[in-house]
Formats: C-alpha cells, sequence, structure tokens
C-alpha cells in the first residue's frame, strides 16, 4: 500500500512538472510571436502585426507587450478595442500600474470620467510599490486631474494638479490647468500666479487669459 502511495505522488509531481514545462514553453512561442509582430509593426505592417499580438494572447495571455502594442494600435481608431484590450491586461497585470494608466487613458478619451479616476487611483496606487521614478507617473496625477475637472470637481483637481509639479515642476501645461481650476474656485491671485509661472516656462498667450479672467 505504501508503496502504490509513493507511486501516486511520483505520477503527481512528474505531471505537475510536465504541466509548468509546457506552460513555460507556451509563453515563450507567444512572446516570439509577439516580438515577430512588434517587427512588422515597425516595418509598417500594422494589420500583420495586430494579427500577431492577437494570436500570441490567444495562445498564452501573459505576454504583457502584445497588449500594449495592441493599444498602441486601436488607440488612434478604435477606442473600443484600445478599452477592451488594456481591460484584459489588468485582469492579468493587477498590480502593473502602467497598464492602469492606460486603460484610465482610454476610458478619458471616452469620456467615462469616473472609470478613469478609478483607474488613475490605481496607477498612482501601484505606482507607490513598483516604482515613483517611472518617467510617466507625474502624467498619472495630471490626467487624473484633468478627468476630476472635467467632472468640475474642482478643488480635487487642483490637489492632484500639485502633485503632478512635485513629479514634473517644468511642464507649463499643468500651471496653466491648475490655474484654470484657481479660477473656477475663485483664487485669482493663485490663477495668475500659475499662468505667470506657464509663461515663464515657455506657454505663449498667457497675458492673453490674464487679461480677460483677472484684470
Amino acid at each position: 500500500m505504501i508503496k502504490i502511495v509513493y507511486l501516486l505522488c511520483f505520477l503527481t509531481l512528474v505531471n505537475s512538472s510536465m504541466a509548468q514545462e509546457f506552460e513555460g514553453e507556451k509563453l515563450m512561442l507567444a512572446q516570439q510571436m509577439s516580438n515577430k509582430g512588434y517587427e512588422k509593426l515597425q516595418a509598417g505592417d500594422v494589420r500583420g502585426a495586430e494579427i500577431l499580438f492577437l494570436n500570441a494572447l490567444k495562445l498564452d495571455s501573459r505576454v504583457r507587450e502584445a497588449y500594449m502594442n495592441l493599444n498602441s494600435i486601436y488607440k488612434e481608431s478604435n477606442m473600443d478595442a484600445a478599452t477592451t484590450i488594456m481591460e484584459a491586461a489588468s485582469s492579468v497585470f493587477a498590480d502593473d500600474d502602467e497598464v492602469w494608466y492606460y486603460l484610465a487613458n482610454s476610458y478619458y478619451q471616452q469620456k467615462q470620467f469616473e472609470k478613469a479616476i478609478e483607474a488613475y487611483a490605481n496607477a498612482i496606487k501601484y505606482s507607490k510599490v513598483n516604482g515613483e521614478d517611472f518617467g510617466l507617473v507625474w502624467s498619472y496625477y495630471f490626467n487624473k486631474a484633468n478627468a476630476l475637472a472635467k467632472l468640475n470637481r474642482n478643488k480635487d483637481s487642483i490637489e492632484f494638479y500639485t502633485k503632478a509639479i512635485e513629479f514634473n515642476p517644468e511642464n507649463p501645461s499643468i500651471y496653466f490647468n491648475r490655474g484654470m481650476n484657481y479660477l473656477m474656485v475663485k483664487q485669482k491671485d493663485l490663477a495668475k500666479k500659475d499662468w505667470l509661472k506657464a509663461g515663464e516656462l515657455g506657454m505663449e498667450g498667457i497675458e492673453e487669459y490674464i487679461d480677460e479672467y483677472i484684470k
């Protein structure tokens, strides 16, 4: 009886090892397919690249680059498809801040601002774990602030513009947008200060806004 138990345990271990090996090979093949898709994309064969990326994900859903490249294809012409592909990516890479960021951008483009705000919040949350030195992190805050402003949540948006400035203090668009939201909450002195800063950083036409809304 003991020998039979040992045999069953051995067979279970062998089967588990074989399954892991198969999964590894499947992922490798899917990644190779995705790499070929990227080569086609670089060569201008968008349709050929799309097919390879989709087939790679059909073979194995863990190919992150395939999601990202499909998003870059779809976001220019088919936002529904871009949203669908990044929703799928977020279900596989649930703690990936960049994935959440691109999903949030899709929601934003479709004017689904509440969903965008939630997705940007996830991007911000996971960036605190994965590392805030990533170059797009400032935009997580900036775009969340923009989405909040779309819903007239101006005080909340000011908070996130301010955080974006901490990560990217030389970006005139952040100061300009924060200034617009200061204007909306009737803090004209702060609006003017931000607009002047945006002008110092190279944004043109600032005096026209100050003349129209402040003076």
